[in-house]
């Protein structure tokens, strides 16, 4: 069943910080493929959400590929950013989120800038774990204090709240989620596949992808550090 935001986490946020930053990932689980990290930007002024912004899964690709103008147009800033299959591989998936977290801030931040915009104030990130602050030995093992620092003043510069299922209660990240699924799906159905099935399975393990693993061995878009049905 599908969940229309209604905009209360986002505002009581707002009210505190003045503008919010949205962040959710597509791709986590997958086989193969890049993970993608989108990050939305709203401030107090933007208002509500375009009509028909809710979790990027329960919506039909048509339906997101047709939000993400409008959610571009309606956000402060937005922006994907990218961890390769290669990454996600040798780092793992958190050290992965973080590093394509980076990239996406980076952009958004460099937006804010030139369009004179508020400065950022808070973070609202899916899920459980805040992999964007000081990094920590348990999500991220030994080599974790060689990660940057997000926020270049410190990891206590700018607050992130976490939220288990945020994009089906906030608007900024229910937006954040739909130009990440569309950016990554695109790729997805761009790149080069000898016959794995990725334009409709997207890198997941679907039968299609499972089968084309067993007959012809893993690629370049696959998580070779992965445990591969099949192959390792």
């Amino acid at each position: 069943m599908k969940v229309i935001p209604t905009g209360e986490v986002d505002r009581a946020l707002l009210d505190s910080w003045g503008s919010l930053a949205g962040v959710d990932e597509v791709g986590r689980g997958a086989l193969a493929g890049p993970l993608a990290v989108g990050v939305v930007v709203v401030d107090r002024e933007c208002g509500p959400a375009p009509e028909g912004v809710a979790d990027s899964k329960t919506l039909r690709p048509s339906v997101r590929e047709a939000l993400v103008e409008p959610i571009g147009s309606w956000a402060r800033a937005s922006a994907i950013g990218w961890a390769s299959p290669s990454e996600v591989s040798s780092a793992g998936v958190t050290a992965a989120l973080r590093m394509a977290s980076l990239r996406a801030f980076a952009l958004v931040k460099w937006q804010l800038q030139c369009g004179g915009h508020t400065p950022l104030g808070a973070v609202l990130l899916d899920g459980k774990h805040d992999y964007l602050s000081n990094p920590i030995p348990a999500l991220f093992g030994a080599d974790s204090t060689a990660l940057p620092d997000p926020w270049e003043t410190g990891p206590t510069a700018l607050p992130v709240a976490t939220m288990v299922k945020a994009d089906l209660h906030s608007q900024v990240v229910a937006a954040a989620s739909i130009i990440a699924k569309v950016a990554r799906d695109r790729y997805m159905c761009d790149v080069r596949d000898p016959g794995y099935g990725w334009a409709s399975n997207k890198g997941y393990g679907a039968k299609a992808h499972l089968e084309g693993l067993a007959s012809l061995g893993v690629s370049s878009q696959h998580r070779l550090g992965w445990r591969l049905p099949g192959v390792n």
